[in-house]
């Protein structure tokens, strides 16, 4: 398989997606079963780029690529309702492309792309197209650090909501990439971060109820109140959102004024606290509904 590796003749990975989505799309076509032939060739081709071969590692570089073309081309989808339609060594190898997409790894590993500038885009906007689904949410939320300083990227099956997380795991880089990160960065990250805790509500809801609410490690308090500032100072607040303010306004107004007191050098914490304490004092006694309709919500 080193022609698919070799420098000269490496396969465009940018190009694979597109090809092998033109292929599905002209299996009922004149000259159907060529397509199904150059179709079966390109997984084969897929497949060996993700998990390369015994005599050659697959790069970063293409399987970036590659994943990026196929979330573009929609082409999971496509492969997922003519998977019947595909000869057995290919369903085979669709399986594999399928089970390595969702891999752990590849999540993770989307999510460090907000460490570089130039990867924080294209990785954001495979990333949201991926976390729709639930498990992909639960893997980037569980994803954690369990011995030595090793990280622990779980499957599904390993994961164990109930157990606090040590604050450690690719999650918790979103506060830094957030706050600290260049304005591409930052901008993209929020982006992803408030699609992961608002499109997910039963995960996001245990998740931050055993790690947030009961919790009272200084610096996960003030991880929980970055959370908790996303929902505040969003000026489109949902119905929802407003009602659970309003109903709880006085103790929030009094938890807050007293929230990390000792946190007293750092002078943008206490300027985003005081936003926040005034942005609940100054709501409306009734929820009011939103003159723009929250992002997330459009087209629902």
């Amino acid at each position: 398989m080193s022609f698919l590796f070799g420098r000269k003749q490496r396969p465009n990975t940018v190009d694979l997606s597109k090809q092998a989505k033109d292929f599905i799309l002209k299996l009922d076509g004149p000259g159907g079963a060529a397509k199904a032939e150059e179709l079966a060739k390109s997984l084969s081709q897929m497949k060996f780029i993700l998990q390369g071969t015994q005599e050659i590692e697959s790069t970063p570089e293409q399987v970036h690529q590659l994943v990026t073309g196929m979330i573009q081309e929609d082409l999971l989808y496509l492969l997922a309702i003519n998977l019947y339609r595909l000869p057995f060594e290919s369903r085979k190898d669709a399986q594999v492309i399928f089970s390595y997409v969702l891999r752990p790894e590849v999540l993770v590993e989307l999510c460090n792309g907000y460490e570089h500038k130039e990867s924080a885009t294209p990785a954001g906007t495979v990333l949201r197209e991926v976390l729709k689904n639930d498990a992909a949410a639960a893997i980037i939320l569980y994803n954690d650090v369990v011995k030595d300083g090793d990280v622990s990227t779980k499957g599904l099956t390993h994961i164990q909501p109930e157990i606090k997380q040590t604050g450690e795991g690719v999650f918790w880089k979103f506060f830094n990439w957030i706050d600290q990160g260049s304005f591409e960065v930052g901008a993209d990250a929020f982006t992803t971060f408030r699609e992961l805790l608002t499109k997910h509500k039963q995960i996001v809801a245990q998740y931050l109820a055993t790690n947030f609410d009961l919790d009272e490690r200084k610096m996960v308090q003030y991880e929980g109140f970055h959370v908790f500032k996303v929902f505040v100072a969003n000026p489109h607040k949902s119905m929802a959102v407003q009602r659970i303010l309003l109903n709880n306004r006085e103790r929030l107004l009094n938890f807050l004024k007293h929230f990390l007191e000792d946190r007293t050098e750092d002078e943008q914490f206490i300027d985003e606290r005081e936003f926040l304490i005034k942005q609940i004092e100054r709501m409306p006694p009734q929820p009011v509904e939103p003159a723009q309709k929250p992002a997330l919500l459009v087209g629902r």
